[in-house]
């Protein structure tokens, strides 16, 4: 009995352990650390729970775990193994929606580059430069 209750145990542990976390987005300069270097972290790539990273001042890495539907926000500055960021209470843990959780999958799974802005302004602002453009090539 006790031999059935550790191969549990470890079983559990390893596939806990076996647990990819995509970024779903990155702010600032997030970087992973490995054995070859520094390396940005972008949208779409793949981080394990013993994976080195480092967070700089003014940035914030969200994580997508597509096996328990949650995604993970790391915005304390700090090196670390995500898997001690991810427990810091400093961070946000949120619980997905199924509904919300197919959308991730969808834009993580797109093609389509999506452009950020610093705010509302800069949209609206290129918005109307284009609209304008336009009108003068109509003329």
């Amino acid at each position: 009995m006790r031999r059935i209750v550790i191969c549990l145990l470890l079983f559990v542990s390893c596939a806990v352990m076996a647990q990819d976390l995509k970024v779903y987005s990155a702010i600032g300069n997030p970087t992973l650390i490995t054995q070859d270097g520094q390396f940005v972290l972008k949208k779409t790539d793949i981080v394990t729970p013993m994976s080195v990273i480092n967070i700089p001042y003014n940035s914030s890495l969200e994580l997508f775990d597509e096996t328990n539907k949650k995604q993970y926000i790391i915005n304390n500055p700090g090196r670390g193994i995500v898997r001690n960021l991810l427990n810091d209470k400093r961070n946000s843990i949120i619980n997905l929606t199924d509904r919300y959780f197919r959308y991730v999958v969808s834009q993580m799974g797109s093609k389509n580059v999506n452009r950020t802005v610093s705010d509302a302004a800069t949209i609206t602002r290129d918005s109307l430069s284009v609209e304008m453009n336009q009108e003068n090539k109509k003329k």
